[in-house]
């Protein structure tokens, strides 16, 4: 198994990638443009305004690029009926025009995830192997050790009925820590799909902010593919979030330090997963959008 290459950027940067974009279907007819990134707004790809390319986005939902240094790009996009209770609407798929008299016009299309590292002609051909995630204080986190810890054993006791195992569940083989802070999710011998990748960061990303009382938010994300074994950087946006200022954890007042559940991380995690998202995104309203349900 190849190791998950280091991060080039994360998701708090904002960046711009120049090259040229198609139709799967169609790459010998690339149209220049340029990606832009934005953490809190989302994906934008402003190009000469072509009604083949949004014609064929609307369907699929999918766009190639190669950047000007030969990068492999592919672009996704959700329509609104698909997002999530903490999804931007910014980030839905949708294009907007803009016409110049003295320059060609041009059109910005709005997606909701950037892949650099590969091409999928479908959505469903992005199976992970491997999944490693980086969040906002978790190097803190993993440190951080109590002046008082707990006298005698605790024991952390999680209950669920075996009809609640997920896709998700079935889908991880292990979650463990690296020494350099990251979650690595090592899927079983099928691998992990677009919505099963989205799944594990959305239960890790609720049970870290459980252990420390704080919400977190991923600051990277990077896999590699089942198929060919490349390595993959995921970017998307994050609503109402903004770049963590380190030294906010205090361990006596976090639920649980690293060292405490070590041994019982992974099981932990998975039981988390078996619950529903329903019933998550109820609780854990609590950490990302106080006001939701009020």
């Amino acid at each position: 198994m190849s190791n998950v290459q280091d991060y080039h950027k994360n998701l708090w940067d904002t960046f711009k990638i120049e090259g040229k974009w198609c139709l799967p279907e169609l790459s010998d007819e690339p149209y220049p443009g340029i990606l832009s990134f934005t953490p809190n707004y989302g994906v934008e790809l402003e190009v000469e305004d072509e009604n083949k390319l949004w014609d064929y986005v609307k369907q699929h939902r999918i766009l190639w690029g190669t950047s000007t240094e030969s990068q492999r790009i592919t672009l996704f996009g959700f329509p609104a009926q698909e997002h999530s209770l903490f999804d931007a609407p910014v980030a839905l798929l949708r294009k907007d025009q803009t016409v110049r008299f003295d320059a060609p016009s041009s059109s910005t299309y709005h997606f909701r995830d950037v892949f650099l590292g590969e091409h999928f002609e479908k959505i469903e051909d992005m199976q992970l192997n491997t999944l490693a995630i980086k969040f906002s204080y978790l190097d803190e986190w993993i440190s951080a050790e109590r002046e008082a810890p707990f006298a005698g054993e605790t024991d952390l006791i999680h209950t669920r009925p075996e009809q609640r195992s997920t896709g998700t569940v079935k889908d991880i083989a292990s979650v463990t820590v690296k020494k350099d802070g990251s979650i690595f999710i090592t899927a079983k011998r099928n691998g992990m799909s677009l919505e099963r990748y989205r799944d594990s960061i959305y239960y890790v990303q609720n049970f870290l902010s459980l252990m420390l009382l704080e919400p977190l938010y991923p600051s990277s994300v990077n896999g590699t593919l089942l198929a060919t074994n490349r390595a993959l950087e995921i970017f998307f946006p994050q609503l109402n979030t903004s770049k963590p200022v380190y030294g906010r954890i205090s361990p006596p007042y976090v639920l649980f330090t690293y060292n405490e559940i070590r041994n019982e991380f992974d099981r932990l995690v998975k039981n988390l997963s078996s619950l529903d998202r329903v019933i998550c995104d109820l609780f854990f309203s609590y950490f990302y959008s106080p006001l939701t349900f009020i």
